[in-house]
C-alpha cells in the first residue's frame, strides 16, 4: 500500500483535521507502522470501502485541476 492512501484512509477512520494528519506525517506514522505488526490495517481497511476511496481521490483530482486552471 502507498503512503498516502494509508493517510487517507486514517483520515477516514479516525476523522482527523488537517493539523493531526500534518502532525502523524511529521513524526513518521506510517515508516513506524510498517516497521510494526501492521495488524491494525486489517481493521481499517474493513471499515473503507473501495467506492469511497475512489470518491476521495477524485475530488482531491477535481480539486487540484480546478486549482491549476486559476
Amino acid at each position: 500500500m502507498e503512503e498516502k492512501e494509508f493517510y487517507i484512509r486514517m483520515c477516514i477512520k479516525n476523522n482527523y483535521s488537517a493539523r493531526e494528519l500534518n502532525r502523524q506525517i511529521a513524526s513518521s506514522y506510517y515508516q513506524r507502522y510498517m516497521l510494526s505488526n501492521g495488524g491494525a490495517l486489517e481493521s481499517v481497511e474493513r471499515t473503507i470501502n473501495d467506492d469511497d476511496m475512489k470518491h476521495l481521490i477524485n475530488k482531491k483530482r477535481k480539486k487540484t485541476r480546478t486549482q491549476a486552471l486559476a
